[in-house]
C-alpha cells in the first residue's frame, strides 16, 4: 500500500504512529545519566504498510501507553485496517542495560503480511541522552543472519530525551534513504539488533561469571561447556553469554531458562523438558555435551545446534574431532570445528546453522532423522598447558545403522537355523544307515567323524553367510 493512500485512511491518532514525532517524558527522568545505574532497551520497527512498534517515549503509542479498550501499544505490534487498529503479533525480547557489555533486543512471531521491506528499524532506550556512554559494534540480525554492523551506532538525530539509534530509517538521507545500508529479504521469523555499549562505571554481570575472569584465556584454569540447540519450532536453549536467556538469567516467575529447554505458546513461555550434561573443561582431553528427555513435539529438523563455552575468544585453544552424536550413532564428524562468526565474547561452534551458508544453509552439512531420545556433541580440546587424564577419547567403534544391525541379525538366525536343520538331517540319515550293533566302537568313530565333518561345514557356512550379508 502507497504512503499517500495509507495516510487518507488513517486517524489522527495514527498518524502520530506513522510520523513517529510526539514525545513524552515517561518513567526516568532526562536530566542526568546515572553512570551506575540500570536502564532498559527496546526493539523498535515499522514495516512498509506502518506495522508498528514506536519508540519508549512516543507520547500515543510507547512505553505505558495504554489504549481505552485496555491494549497495551508496547506489547504488541500494531497495524491498521483502515482507523481500526489490528493487533499483528509479536514477541518481543528486550534487554536490561546493566553495565558495558553486548545486548540484544528481538522480535518474533510477527506479522507483517506481505510487507517486503521496513520503513524504520531502531533501538530506544530510557537511558538519557548523554555524552558518556556509546553504542558500537550494532548488528542487524535477521532470520538468524547478520546483514549489516555498524562499528558506531547512528544515533537519531530528531531523539528528544532518550538515547535511540537506527538501523533503517527510508526518510534519513544520511542513513541511506530508501536504499537504506544494506540489502535483505523482509524476515519471515526473527529480528534482532545486537550491540555494546561502554561509558558505564561497571560492568554487565555476565562478563564476571565462573570461568571468565577478565576477558583474557587462561590456560592453566577451568572452563565450562555446554549444549545449545534450537528446533524448526524455535524450542531453545540458548548460549551461555545469550543476554536474554544465558547462564545466570532468571524470568520474574523464577524460571532459569539455562536448565530447560522453552518452547512457546504464542508469547506464553513453555517448558519443554531437556536434562542437560555439561562439560567442565579442565585441560585438553575429550568432552562431550548432551541432552536428554526433551519435547521438540511434530519438529523434523532443527535450526541451530551447537556447543557454546564460558572460554574468552583467543587463538590458543582447538577443537577437533566435532562429533555429532544422535540417538546414539554419530552422524557427522568435523576435522576441526566450525567457529560461529558472529560470536562476541566466548568460543562457540556450530554443528547446524541453517541461516549460514559456509555451514550448508538449511541442508547442512548431514542428514539426519530428528532423534528421539538423545543428542550429544563430543568435541577434542587442545591449546591448554595441561592435560586432562579423565578426558581421554572413547575407543573407535564401526558406525552402523539399525537397518545393517537388523539385517546382520536376521542373517545370522537363518545360517543358525539351516545349520541346525542340516546337522540333524545329515545325523539322522548317518544313525540309519549304520548297522544293528552301532553301539559297537567302529560305528561310534565313524557317526562322530561324519558329524564332526557336517558341523564344521555348518559353522563354514555361517561365516560365508554373513560375510555376504
Amino acid at each position: 500500500m502507497k504512503k499517500s493512500k495509507l495516510i487518507g485512511a488513517l486517524t489522527a491518532a495514527a498518524l502520530a504512529a506513522v510520523n513517529m514525532t510526539a514525545f513524552a517524558a515517561l518513567p526516568v527522568s532526562a536530566a542526568e545519566v546515572d553512570l551506575d545505574g540500570t536502564y532498559h532497551a527496546y526493539i523498535g520497527v515499522q514495516s512498509a504498510s506502518y506495522t508498528f512498534r514506536n519508540a519508549y517515549d512516543d507520547a500515543t503509542y510507547g512505553y505505558g501507553v495504554t489504549a481505552d479498550d485496555g491494549t497495551v501499544w508496547f506489547d504488541q505490534l500494531t497495524g491498521w485496517d483502515g482507523p481500526t487498529a489490528l493487533n499483528k503479533g509479536g514477541n518481543f525480547t528486550d534487554a536490561e542495560i546493566a553495565g558495558n557489555g553486548t545486548y540484544s533486543v528481538s522480535v518474533n512471531d510477527f506479522d507483517f503480511g506481505d510487507d517486503e521491506s521496513l520503513n524504520l528499524l531502531f533501538v530506544s532506550t530510557d537511558i538519557p541522552l548523554n555524552d558518556q556512554i556509546k553504542i558500537t559494534d550494532v548488528k542487524v540480525i535477521m532470520d538468524g543472519q547478520t546483514k549489516y554492523t555498524f562499528d558506531d551506532a547512528f544515533m537519531d538525530p530528531d531523539a528528544a530525551e532518550y538515547m535511540k539509534w537506527l538501523a533503517i530509517n527510508i526518510w534519513n538521507d544520511e542513513l541511506g534513504g530508501a536504499e537504506g545500508m544494506f540489502g535483505y529479504v523482509m524476515p519471515s521469523d526473527s529480528i534482532e539488533l545486537q550491540f555494546t555499549v561502554s561509558g558505564f562505571n561497571y560492568d554487565k554481570a555476565e562478563d564476571a561469571v565462573e570461568g571468565a575472569s577478565d576477558g583474557a584465556f587462561d590456560p592453566d584454569g577451568e572452563y565450562d561447556a555446554y549444549l545449545g540447540v534450537q528446533s524448526a519450532s524455535y524450542t531453545f536453549r540458548n548460549a551461555y553469554d545469550d543476554a536474554t536467556y544465558g547462564y545466570g538469567v532468571t524470568a520474574d516467575d523464577g524460571t532459569v531458562w539455562f536448565d530447560q529447554l522453552t518452547g512457546w505458546d504464542g508469547p506464553t513461555a513453555l517448558n519443554k523438558g531437556g536434562k542437560f550434561t555439561d562439560a567442565k573443561i579442565k585441560g585438553n582431553g575429550t568432552y562431550s555435551v548432551s541432552v536428554t528427555d526433551f519435547d521438540f513435539g511434530d519438529d523434523e529438523t532443527f535450526n541451530l545446534l551447537f556447543v557454546s563455552t564460558n572460554i574468552p575468544l583467543n587463538d590458543q585453544v582447538k577443537i577437533t574431532d566435532f562429533k555429532v552424536i544422535l540417538d546414539g550413532q554419530t552422524k557427522y564428524t568435523f576435522d576441526e570445528a566450525f567457529m560461529d562468526p558472529d560470536a562476541v565474547s566466548y568460543m562457540k561452534w556450530l554443528a547446524i546453522n541453517i541461516w549460514n551458508d559456509e555451514l550448508g544453509g538449511a541442508e547442512g552439512m548431514f542428514g539426519y532423522v530428528m532423534p528421539t531420545d538423545s543428542i550429544e556433541l563430543q568435541f577434542t580440546v587442545s591449546g591448554f598447558n595441561y592435560d586432562n587424564p579423565d578426558a581421554a577419547a572413547p575407543e573407535e567403534t564401526e558406525a552402523v545403522t539399525e537397518a545393517e544391525t537388523e539385517a546382520e541379525t536376521e542373517a545370522e538366525t537363518e545360517a543358525e537355523t539351516t545349520a541346525e536343520e542340516t546337522t540333524a538331517a545329515e545325523t539322522e540319515a548317518v544313525q540309519a544307515e549304520a548297522p544293528a550293533e552301532s553301539g559297537s566302537s567302529s560305528a561310534v568313530v565313524i557317526v562322530i567323524v561324519i558329524v564332526a565333518v557336517v558341523v564344521i561345514g555348518a559353522v563354514v557356512f555361517v561365516v560365508i553367510k554373513k560375510k555376504q550379508s
